[in-house]
């Protein structure tokens, strides 16, 4: 039979973050990003579908797509 020492560091990873704040800093600014990004696509959606304005309305779909981060 295998002997089983139950290290724990085995199975907890190390702590990505140095504090609350730092953790909450990440989360803010990843969320900010999500959204941001989400707009960013909405808007190009809204470019996407002015026909009548040809290619100038796909210039800016692509001008507000590369505006993501």
């Amino acid at each position: 039979m295998k002997e089983d020492d139950d290290d724990i560091q085995d199975y907890v990873s190390p702590r990505t973050f140095a504090d609350a704040a730092q953790m909450e800093r990440v989360f803010a600014d990843t969320f900010h990003k999500v959204v941001r990004n989400n707009t960013l696509e909405e808007v190009a959606k809204e470019f996407d579908k002015m026909k009548s304005l040809g290619d100038t309305a796909a210039s800016f779909a692509v001008f507000v797509r590369n505006m993501k981060k």
